[in-house]
């Protein structure tokens, strides 16, 4: 596939439009810096030869993030070319805009797809190192290619696209090898592998940790992987320092820090097809953008996939699906999708409802408890007024008791004081 890239190459903070096409034999690179006024930086530019096989290729273009290799403050445009059953074009490119310059390693790779670019160094400047699988295309007995495709081959090359060491060779066709970049609590980045081992071997996926030499100096055999679709394993932001996770299943993804060490087990509730990293919201707290395979869909989610935002897609190929990010002055960044024929533009912005439902949430749980306080004034206002009507009634009913024993009192004090002097009359 030949899809849109965008960069800002001059740094003007307004990115430009990369745009590759093929006529007959050739791969050509065309930019659009102004869409408004349609200005050309680049036209027609020859970028390689590839082989046509029925008035066919099958090359496709990988890109990666536009780099300044020789300090002039242009960046270059950094992509690899890659094919299915062609020998080549298979390197890594770098295009000198500025000084129309086109710089390329010097031999052919495996079937590549992606570029990992990582300052393994420390000096602030990335080195490359494409991956791939073992396709089986090209086989050991193709002359002239010793980097065939029934291997992966672990390749690095510097600024200059020159190599840093000699290739690896991981065996086994339909192997597959991904590379990352670990930073550690201070700063350091660390160089890692995966390997998966073809199916038939059997043997369960294998962590590395790699030198600026090539060599693995420390390796971790994961666990199984609980259901089909599991293990993948990101990089992933989490507190002060990355860590690698890898999902044993939708509901178990796995922490592990630099040394291979696990720290936490996340439960997600989904396996993500890729995962790109980056300040959406320029709130200096990255994004975790999230391409979904079941259901498909996008999904941007702050460290340890807290505060999700889903959005549908359709998506034919998760593996042509690529992320960029486009740049402008004073605005947003505008999250921008290439597959194919198909492209997707997204603005993340922030809720301004988000932080304002603690207050709502504070509102109305304020709201009832003063209405259960007034509920139970009432109630304790009915209860007094009951209560004194009660005690109204029965002081009236003593009264008239009271009142109706009176008159019996008096008749019978005076019979008996009558009584008293009749008998004392007659003792007499």
């Amino acid at each position: 596939g030949m899809p849109l890239l965008s960069g800002d190459f001059d740094q003007n903070q307004q990115n430009e439009i990369y745009l590759f096409t093929q006529l007959n034999d050739s791969i050509l690179l065309h930019s659009i810096s102004d869409f408004e006024h349609q200005d050309s930086v680049i036209s027609c530019r020859l970028i390689a030869r590839v082989r046509m096989v029925n008035g066919q290729s099958d090359a496709f273009i990988i890109p990666a993030d536009m780099d300044d290799l020789n300090g002039d403050g242009y960046r270059e445009l950094m992509f690899g070319v890659s094919t299915g059953f062609s020998k080549y074009p298979r390197k890594l490119f770098g295009y000198d805009i500025k000084n129309d310059t086109l710089y390329q390693t010097n031999y052919n790779l495996y079937s590549l797809t992606n570029i990992l670019q990582a300052d393994i160094f420390g000096d602030g400047k990335y080195e490359y190192f494409p991956f791939g699988y073992a396709s089986d295309n090209i086989k050991e007995s193709d002359t002239g290619f010793p980097y065939h495709d029934r291997s992966c081959w672990l390749t690095g090359f510097d600024r200059q696209l020159k190599p840093l060491f000699q290739p690896v060779e991981f065996p086994g066709v339909y192997g597959g090898l991904t590379l990352f970049t670990l930073s550690d609590k201070n700063d350091k980045n660390h160089l890692v592998g995966l390997y998966h081992y073809p199916k038939e071997a059997t043997k369960p996926d294998l962590l590395m940790k790699i030198n600026s030499e090539g060599q693995i100096i420390q390796s971790y055999i994961l666990p199984d992987k609980f259901k089909s679709g599991a293990g993948r394993v990101f990089v992933l932001p989490f507190k002060d320092q990355d860590f690698l996770g890898y999902y044993q299943s939708r509901d178990s993804l796995l922490l592990f820090d630099e040394n291979f060490l696990m720290v936490d087990i996340l439960k997600p509730g989904f396996i993500p097809g890729t995962i790109h990293i980056y300040d959406l919201d320029m709130d200096g707290a990255d994004e975790c953008i999230i391409l979904n395979q079941k259901p498909q869909e996008l999904i941007i989610a702050k460290p340890g996939f807290r505060f999700l935002t889903r959005i549908p897609l359709s998506i034919e190929n998760y593996d042509l699906a690529r992320i960029s990010f486009k740049n402008e002055p004073g605005k947003r960044p505008v999250l921008f999708i290439n597959e194919g024929k198909k492209n997707y533009y997204f603005e993340y912005n922030p809720n301004p409802m988000y932080y304002a439902r603690f207050g709502i949430y504070a509102g109305i749980y304020l709201g009832l408890f003063l209405f259960s306080l007034l509920v139970r004034k009432i109630q304790r206002s009915q209860l007094q007024r009951q209560y004194l009507a009660e005690k109204k009634i029965a002081e009236l009913q003593l009264k008239i008791v009271r009142n109706q024993m009176d008159p019996h009192f008096a008749m019978n004090a005076i019979t008996s004081v009558i009584s008293a002097i009749g008998q004392n009359k007659t003792e007499e």
